[in-house]
């Protein structure tokens, strides 16, 4: 390859081989990038470092549990949300929106995951499938109702250490180690 001299502004000579753009990109790439800082407010909505005003449409946190188990994960929703915490599950969605895309998109978006296990969920396939997809993302927490039995735990998940739903210290500290932290 011929080598190209250049004669650069500041009056030095430059020399290029043909690789000093390749190896300009590699340490760009190596670079950590400049990160965003947002300030969310309790609507959700959030103001970047450089003043423009946008709302956040991510969750921060999604809830997967049994359909039978409503009105004990309502509780935990609730929590969560008056905390300051974004949630989001399927009572969220809209009539005719694309059930498995939205959730799918829900988990995708999430920083974390709770599944709550209870002799209902495990029967899941739904609930399984969204386990499976937060543990792949690494951003599971798995959660379990009071009554449950932990040899119904289904395969894969045995090993996961589970927390109460109703114990908000343990939910805390699980949501803290993913990043997400309730409001004082």
């Amino acid at each position: 390859m011929v080598d190209k001299i250049s004669l650069c502004d500041d009056g030095v000579l430059r020399v290029d081989d043909g690789y000093a753009r390749r190896d300009a990109i590699r340490a760009a790439a190596q670079r950590p990038r400049p990160a965003k800082h947002k300030i969310v407010d309790a609507a959700g909505a959030s103001q970047s470092s450089g003043g423009e005003r946008e709302v956040q449409a991510e969750p921060t946190v999604f809830i997967s549990y049994a359909r039978h188990d409503i009105e004990t994960v309502r509780c935990l929703v609730d929590r969560c949300r008056s905390a300051g915490i974004k949630v989001t599950w399927d009572q969220d969605f809209a009539g005719g929106e694309d059930f498995v895309s939205a959730i799918k998109k829900a988990i995708d978006a999430a920083r974390c995951v709770i599944v709550v296990w209870s002799a209902k969920s495990v029967l899941s396939r739904y609930v399984c499938d969204e386990a499976a997809r937060a543990l792949h993302q690494n951003k599971l927490i798995t959660t379990h109702l009071p009554d449950f039995d932990f040899q119904d735990v289904p395969i894969g998940f045995g090993r996961l250490n589970a927390v109460p739903i109703d114990d908000e210290g343990r939910v805390r500290i699980s949501l803290a180690h993913h990043g997400v932290k309730f409001r004082v």
